[in-house]
């Protein structure tokens, strides 16, 4: 049986399929990469766009555990593809909830036809309990219909890409749907919102409290945002109904702009500046943020927000096997989703911090 050694810049990978998806893995760890497999037998153009060098391949079962929640993670850049401290650290959080989690790579679709693109986007929607959208650079602005006027760093390929997975996703999956900073971006496009390109259309100031400066201490500046009563709210832990204030960390100069929408609403806002910090669906299946739950407390530096933010990761992955378990599928089901809420798992006492 053949094996396919594929190196990077950081260390020698080894990529394994079998039938029509397969799962690649980096040698010596146990982060599998989701591909479909006819697109990667004979055609490697995928793997030399990220600079990566592919011998031969070695195909392996694709095993799921029934009982485990399974979680799909969306790789946005060549450092995820890379094995980047990101993926890595992330990966590790997720799996120290029993899960099942594997990576999606960046850009899975660039060598797939349109009906193999279909059949990938089918599977993830079927197969993954809870799909994750990271954090990354700026959106192409035409997908919200507008001219790149502040957008950095775009990539329209892998935008596209990201875009279709997570909209099909959506839509057709029973899972539970994850943003973060940029994915919440992206889910809130999907539905149907515009995104303010600088924060300093608004202001200077506005800018200034939303996004990471090196000169800041500590390294990510935070900012209070108003949480509403709703899943939200519940996944932080807050079960009375009524708003709450909080403190979240900040790193970004694009926001969603308010607007109302049928598909979702706000459930966090920075009412200074009147901007959408969180959404959350109407058949509460995706719950997207702008701050940044996931980080360690070294990036942090606040152990309260780091608690917070990985307990808030811990009930969306509860709350996700509790829809793998009701196997809620449409809005019309709102007293399951209701059932699922009042099982949320809670603190014995939520903090909120300055």
């Amino acid at each position: 049986m053949k094996k396919s050694f594929i190196f990077s810049d950081k260390m020698k990978v080894n990529y394994i399929f079998e039938e029509k998806f397969k799962l690649g893995y980096f040698q010596e760890s146990s982060i599998p990469f989701l591909f479909l497999k006819n697109s990667f037998e004979e055609n490697f153009y995928y793997f030399r766009r990220f600079k990566i060098s592919v011998t031969d391949i070695h195909f392996r079962s694709l095993k799921s555990d029934a009982g485990k929640v399974k979680i799909g993670i969306i790789a946005n850049s060549v450092e995820d593809m890379t094995l980047g401290d990101r993926i890595v650290r992330d990966y590790n959080l997720l799996n120290k909830s029993n899960c099942q989690v594997f990576i999606i790579p960046m850009g899975f679709d660039w060598t797939l036809s349109l009906e193999d693109s279909v059949t990938y986007q089918r599977f993830v929607a079927e197969y993954f309990d809870l799909l994750i959208s990271l954090g990354g650079d700026d959106i192409h602005p035409s997908l919200y219909n507008q001219k790149n006027l502040f957008a950095q760093n775009v990539n329209f390929e892998r935008d596209l890409s990201e875009f279709n997975l997570v909209k099909y996703y959506k839509k057709y999956s029973t899972g539970v749907f994850l943003g973060i900073c940029r994915g919440h971006q992206l889910s809130a496009i999907i539905d149907g919102f515009e995104l303010i390109q600088d924060l300093g259309e608004i202001n200077s100031e506005c800018l200034a409290k939303h996004r990471k400066s090196s000169n800041e201490n500590p390294e990510y500046i935070y900012h209070s945002v108003q949480i509403n009563p709703s899943l939200l709210s519940r996944l932080f832990g807050y079960k009375n109904n009524s708003t709450f204030c909080v403190n979240v960390n900040s790193y970004h100069h694009q926001a969603v702009k308010f607007s109302e929408n049928k598909d979702s609403f706000c459930a966090a806002l920075d009412k200074e500046h009147n901007v959408i910090e969180a959404l959350v669906s109407n058949n509460h299946k995706s719950i997207s943020v702008q701050f940044h739950p996931e980080l360690p407390n070294e990036l942090n530096k606040n152990h309260e927000f780091t608690e917070l933010g990985h307990s808030f990761i811990r009930r969306v992955v509860a709350y996700a096997r509790l829809h793998k378990r009701f196997k809620i599928k449409t809005t019309s089901d709102i007293s399951q989703t209701q059932e699922v809420n009042s099982q949320l798992p809670s603190e014995q006492k939520f903090r909120k911090f300055k």
